[in-house]
């Protein structure tokens, strides 16, 4: 999605074969088949998500005392009002006082959320139970994808740190985007690849750090 360095050496564990796919070979790709962009695009989301998981597990093992935040000012990108109308659209409008927990790490749940108004604090407890602040979002920022791609529990719990109001992408949206409207299906999986790659890659340099 953006030029980064390689964060981490690729070493194979056994004989292995790849596929290496260029980036402008793949946008060519997408502009003859949009909707085999998108699973491709959401196939990729998941392995994200995977990788996003092992790291946070990783930094947790290392984190021994809280409370602990690892970059609390960490945004990940935030969402022009564009974008977000475009999210509107497909979402319903929710709304949390300060201090109420929109969810719990371990919680079930598929629901991507998009800050219209207010703010979240993400954290999950650390190896000695105490909080370990992962991110503080605001306005046009969105989280819960991970959860929302891959359908595992939620790795992380959100607080709303003020009065909140948020849209709400419930789960199956992506796969009935693509029956309707295939570009806002592919908008949306572009969207939230890039900012969980931005959050892999924050991730990767506070365990390198």
């Amino acid at each position: 999605f953006e030029p980064d360095p390689v964060l981490l050496h690729g070493v194979a564990a056994v004989d292995t074969q790849c596929l290496s796919i260029d980036r402008r070979a793949l946008k060519r790709c997408f502009q003859y088949s949009r909707s085999g962009a998108v699973k491709v695009m959401i196939g990729f989301a998941r392995s994200l998500s995977d990788k996003i998981r092992c790291a946070n597990d990783e930094l947790q093992k290392q984190t021994q005392s809280g409370p602990t935040s690892t970059e609390a000012s960490y945004r990940p990108s935030q969402l022009d009002e564009d974008d977000i109308q475009r999210v509107v659209n497909l979402a319903a409008s929710r709304r949390y006082n300060k201090g109420d927990v929109v969810f719990r790490e371990g919680d079930a749940g598929r629901e991507l959320f998009v800050i219209r108004e207010g703010g979240v604090e993400i954290s999950r407890l650390g190896v000695s139970n105490a909080p370990i602040t992962l991110a503080r979002l605001g306005t046009g920022d969105f989280f819960g994808e991970m959860a929302f791609v891959d359908e595992k529990p939620r790795s992380a719990t959100a607080t709303a740190t003020d009065a909140l109001q948020v849209c709400v992408l419930p789960s199956g949206t992506l796969e009935r985007a693509v029956e309707w409207n295939v570009g806002m299906a592919l908008y949306l999986t572009g969207m939230i690849c890039k900012i969980m790659a931005r959050r892999l890659n924050a991730t990767l340099k506070k365990l390198a750090g």
